[in-house]
């Protein structure tokens, strides 16, 4: 009983009540004005009680800012209860994949994690307060640069540039210079006599398109596909394996290239 009542009064040394206020401390400091409950240490913190998902989740009729640390099986870390659901208070060292944090994610799964909206809402980005992108929600989908109505699949408000390569050597007809690494406008720089370039397989570069200039005044650039066909924009397609020629001393000397998914259709540009 003595030892009972000598624990009582350290207890009550410690835990000051006024005002249905409440200090937990050891120097004996009454609460803060402002707080029902004021713990204050400098070498100890507060445990909250930990649990894992599923027994969080036996926790009946939970108040609205209800706290616990949810210590597994994954998303680990505090949660309270927001009225409706369980939320993780998250932070830049949050593991948990399912949360997007301005510094990066890890351990994303591309099938089932996102950026976007799950309802009829369209999606717009901003920089300094200003919409830069705005992806429709309705029809096909939809995606403006620089305008929030977009009419086309992509619509650009504004100018577009391409990649662009210059100075690109040609081959032989048996080992021609492959574009495969090249942007989308191509300076070619043949030497010689019986250059060879090769344009990549049509059915892995759908609706791919090439500019292709011949930057040199006498020497013809022989252009071929490594599969499917060359079909000059005014004629049938060349026979399999033969060359087109962009001649720079004639007026065919800059084309385009468009790949269909099995040829590649090439047309001069005057």
């Amino acid at each position: 009983m003595q030892k009972a009542m000598i624990f009582l009064c350290i207890f009550l040394c410690y835990i000051q009540s006024s005002n249905a206020q409440v200090a937990i401390n050891t120097d004996a400091t009454l609460a803060d004005p402002s707080a029902i409950f004021d713990v204050k240490s400098t070498d100890k913190g507060v445990l909250i009680p930990r649990m894992t998902k599923a027994q969080r989740n036996l926790i009946s009729i939970p108040a609205a800012g209800l706290l616990v640390f949810q210590s597994a099986p994954d998303s680990i870390g505090f949660y309270y209860y927001n009225g409706s659901k369980w939320s993780q208070l998250l932070n830049s060292a949050t593991s948990d994949s399912t949360f997007w944090k301005t510094n990066g994610n890890s351990l994303t799964n591309a099938a089932t994690n996102f950026l976007g909206t799950t309802d009829a809402n369209d999606l717009v980005i901003k920089t300094n307060n200003v919409e830069r992108m705005h992806l429709m929600s309705t029809g096909s989908g939809f995606v403006g640069l620089g305008t929030s109505t977009p009419n086309s699949t992509l619509h650009v408000n504004g100018t577009i540039a391409v990649g662009v390569t210059l100075g690109v050597a040609g081959g032989t007809v048996a080992s021609p210079t492959l574009f495969n690494l090249q942007k989308s406008y191509i300076g070619l720089s043949p030497a010689g006599t019986n250059v060879y370039y090769q344009l990549p397989s049509p059915s892995v570069n759908i609706g791919r398109v090439y500019y292709i200039r011949n930057n040199d005044a006498s020497v013809v650039a022989q252009l071929g596909t490594v599969s499917g066909l060359i079909c000059p924009g005014s004629a049938a397609c060349l026979a399999g394996g033969s060359y087109y020629g962009i001649n720079g001393a004639s007026a065919v000397k800059t084309v385009i290239a468009i790949s269909d998914g099995i040829n590649w259709t090439v047309g001069k540009l005057d």
